[in-house]
């Protein structure tokens, strides 16, 4: 089998040439088309076929509809994935009717970028974490007839595991995240080894996994799905609000904490928090943190790298800042009067200048530094 043939089309130059360069560097895939808007995708479109599409949702010209609209009645074979920002929620609904394949957010992390062009191309539809919000947010909207635009039809439900060697919590959770209408608990099991040696066969969208654990503790198995599954959402459960865990749990890849006498509606909402932003902080994590980093008589601070080699503008340290509060993009977006495409465009910026791979590495790394007050 050949290479897998990409068009990338976004009407932002940075971030294009970001991707393009990184799009060139994985092997199986062959970028043959890189334009800024829809007409100069259409211009080529006779003398460079793709396989997939990467396309953004707001340029100049042609924007996405627009282009949709062309690729659809002219090309119908052509598989297409939405590259939005979060904020973006207006048109899901309506292009996934069109033939879109899949949505991704801007400030997905490469991985997932690179899993969902692989399973755009070797199948009809791909799940990304931006439709669940979105097309739940549709159907309990009773304008939009939820009927036809239900998630369980059109994406399926969020697959969950839980890792807890406690079996009359572990049995009690799984009752609860079972009457959950959109969830499907696939996998259980008492340790991270019993928990990996299933994942082959079953694989969740979100761990729910306890810290204190025998054969194979918490960190441990966090330690192994970064290295070795990096697109499953962790949210560890724990009996005490340990503040020496939470800093370093966060930099494993750990999305969420959650205590484990944690009400079902605050479990609910980690799991779509972290599918949704990538990372869910409460109030306890965030106040955790802040206790860490400024108990002197524990902690040796790390040299600052906040003056020396990250530099943030003003309204990034803002943004910064918020984000560490726990608040999502929407509520950062209304916070300081900005849209969320452009409070996720300071997301980006603050990830690459500070080489974290995702909103939860980004948080630690701003407290590790002291870049937040």
């Amino acid at each position: 089998m050949g290479k897998i043939r990409l068009a990338l089309v976004d009407g932002h130059q940075p971030f294009r040439q970001r991707l393009a360069t990184w799009l060139r560097q994985i092997d199986g895939f062959d970028l043959v088309m890189d334009v800024s808007n829809g007409q100069e995708l259409i211009d080529q479109l006779p003398h460079q076929m793709p396989d997939v599409v990467l396309l953004d949702l707001q340029m100049p010209m042609l924007d996405d509809p627009t282009t949709v609209d062309y690729l659809y009645e002219h090309y119908p074979l052509l598989k297409i994935i939405a590259l939005t920002m979060p904020g973006e929620v207006g048109t899901v609904t309506p292009l996934l009717k069109k033939g879109v394949c899949a949505y991704v957010s801007k400030n997905a992390h490469r991985d997932n970028i690179r899993r969902t062009v692989q399973g755009v191309f070797n199948g009809d539809r791909y799940k990304t974490e931006l439709i669940w919000r979105v097309v739940r947010r549709k159907t309990t909207d009773k304008t939009t007839g939820a009927d036809e635009l239900n998630p369980l039809t059109i994406m399926g439900k969020i697959k969950l595991a839980l890792v807890d060697d406690h079996t009359l919590f572990r049995q009690g959770l799984a009752t609860m995240l079972r009457l959950v209408h959109d969830f499907d608990l696939v996998l259980e099991a008492a340790n991270g080894q019993e928990f990996i040696d299933k994942l082959p066969r079953r694989m969740p969208d979100v761990v729910l996994l306890d810290l204190q654990m025998p054969v194979m503790d918490g960190p441990a198995t966090a330690d192994y799905l970064r290295e070795n599954y990096p697109l499953i959402k962790i949210i560890v459960l724990t009996m005490h609000d340990e503040d020496r865990m939470v800093l370093h749990l966060l930099e494993k890849g750990v999305s969420g904490y959650l205590l484990k006498d944690a009400d079902t509606a605050e479990v609910e909402k980690a799991v779509r928090k972290v599918l949704d932003e990538g990372v869910y902080l409460t109030e306890f994590v965030s106040r955790a943190m802040h206790r860490k980093m400024t108990n002197k008589t524990t902690i040796v601070k790390p040299p600052t790298l906040y003056n020396s080699k990250v530099v943030l503008s003003e309204r990034e340290k803002e943004v910064l800042k918020l984000i560490c509060e726990g608040l999502s993009t929407a509520e950062v977006s209304e916070k300081i009067f900005l849209s969320p495409r452009t409070v996720e465009g300071h997301r980006l910026r603050i990830l690459e200048k500070t080489g974290t791979k995702n909103t939860a590495g980004m948080v630690a790394y701003a407290f590790k530094n002291d870049m937040v007050e």
